[in-house]
């Protein structure tokens, strides 16, 4: 039975270290997934934890060993849950992790010195380890907007929690963890225990895994739409979020809706600290519901819902003035030209961006630091076939 356990033990050494390195290398590659590196060191003090349990099989420094043994691996088990918890977007803060870890060290430097066979000792054992578990489950459930892998996730704790209550109930029907410490790895006890740990690491690791590893994705791609000195839309991205509004809006309500440009009067070459105070002021008071946009190096794009050419006027002049007040704050700006367009039946993002385009080339003729309307696409033909 000691060669199966230890067999056990050591695949979930590898099973550890392979997962490990699998966050690491998402975090390698996407340093701003902060979760997935927080992961991989909380696989890394699982993988550490086996080699205490080598050593207590041993015979070597068996008491530290054992300590070494619970810790770690509520060690390890917390570090996950954080950083579950930090992926979902929960601010948790680290107390309750701090608290449990204390506690549980307290509780755990108490129930070593006691009989490995009493019934008592085996259940406080795994208490801290399954109200981590239920701590984990508590966090999945009370987060938002969860996938269908973390629903998965939550069973996969849920699970957790009742193996752990059901551990010492365990022992008791396969006659006990052994009379001493250095027996463990030679009951049956130790090769149910372990498989169990590996089937709940290995399919915890992998879900967390196809997280990380989608978190990144969408991050990657979020940030392939951004202009990297503003954190505004790119060119790109502006219209690909646009055409993606159009197409989840219905037919009646694409008439409503209007594009405005702004072409800010910047020196050039302009300091980026400014570009940043602009687009940082410009979508405070753009709001949540408009989508903003650096559509060309100091041009910035907008694109309103439910307003008609009247009502994006009034934002405009409100945007416009808003800015002129800030000429402070922002160094080098002399004001903002502006041009507007409402969109008409048939109207593709392209024909707004053109007629847009026009209204803003009228505003730089005024002398900039205006707002003008752009003419409707038949009148704007007509002057095209005259010219």
């Amino acid at each position: 039975m000691m060669n199966g356990a230890l067999f056990v033990l050591g695949i979930n050494i590898v099973v550890a270290g392979l997962m490990a390195a699998s966050f690491y290398s998402i975090a390698y590659f996407d340093r701003f997934n902060r979760s997935a590196h927080i992961l991989a060191i909380g696989f890394m003090v699982g993988a550490l934890t086996q080699v205490f349990e080598l050593l207590v099989a041993g015979n070597i420094a068996v008491q530290i060993s054992r300590l070494g043994v619970a810790l770690g691996f509520l060690s390890a088990q917390l570090i996950i849950i954080y950083a579950i918890a930090m992926r979902l977007g929960l601010r948790q803060g680290r107390l309750p992790f701090v608290v449990l870890m204390t506690v549980s060290t307290a509780l755990y430097l108490f129930v070593l010195e006691m009989p490995g066979t009493s019934l008592v000792a085996q259940f406080l054992y795994q208490l801290p380890y399954a109200t981590a578990s239920l701590y984990a489950v508590y966090l999945l459930l009370k987060a938002h907007d969860k996938l269908p892998a973390d629903w998965l996730l939550t069973g996969l704790f849920l699970l957790a929690f009742i193996q752990f209550l059901a551990k010492p109930f365990i022992a008791l029907w396969t006659d006990g963890v052994g009379g001493q410490p250095t027996d463990y790895m030679s009951t049956f006890y130790a090769l149910i225990s372990q498989s169990m740990g590996t089937i709940l690491v290995l399919s915890i690791g992998l879900l967390s895994l196809l997280l990380a590893a989608k978190q990144s994705a969408t991050t990657l791609v979020q940030n392939s739409e951004r202009d990297i000195n503003t954190g505004l839309l790119n060119q790109r991205g502006f219209e690909l979020n646009v055409e993606r509004w159009l197409d989840q809006m219905p037919t009646e309500r694409r008439a409503g809706l209007t594009a405005i440009q702004f072409d800010c009067d910047l020196p050039i070459p302009f300091p980026d600290n400014s570009l940043q105070a602009l687009a940082a002021e410009l979508t405070r008071l753009a709001g949540e519901d408009l989508i903003v946009g650096r559509t060309a190096p100091l041009v910035f794009s907008i694109f309103e819902p439910d307003a008609n050419l009247f009502a994006a006027r009034r934002r405009a002049e409100h945007l416009r003035k808003a800015l002129s007040n800030r000429l402070n704050d922002i160094p080098g700006l002399n004001g903002v030209s502006i041009g507007i367009t409402e969109r008409e039946p048939a109207d593709s993002l392209m024909d707004m961006t053109i007629r847009s385009q026009w209204a803003l080339a009228e505003a730089r003729r005024a002398g900039g630091n205006c707002v003008r309307l752009a003419a409707r696409s038949e009148f704007s033909q007509t002057m095209q076939h005259l010219e």
